[in-house]
């Protein structure tokens, strides 16, 4: 067998919030984010626009994907990325 290595894939799961904006979502942009789900779930660190949240104490990311943020948590021990939420820039830092 070659030195390839291959890195087992992620489950995602959405929280509440992040679904019920993921169903709202027109079909152009609802497409774009799920191809963004697929990608963090084969490879959470390999993908653009990602910074890590400030302030918080867990492995908490956000991604730009245009004017929408998707902020999510990853959870390497257990394979898991759970989606916090999703919205527009201005409203989705807010608590």
């Amino acid at each position: 067998m070659s030195g390839t290595t291959f890195m087992p894939n992620y489950t995602v799961k959405l929280r509440k919030p992040a679904a019920k904006y993921y169903e709202k979502l027109p079909p152009k942009l609802k497409n774009k984010v799920t191809e963004v789900i697929n990608q963090l779930s084969e490879n959470p660190f390999a993908i653009p626009n990602v910074k890590p949240l400030e302030g918080s104490s867990h492995d908490d990311f956000r991604i730009r994907i245009g004017s929408l943020r998707l902020l999510y948590r990853i959870q390497n021990e257990v394979l898991l990325i759970i989606i916090l939420d999703i919205g527009p820039r201005g409203d989705i830092y807010k608590t």
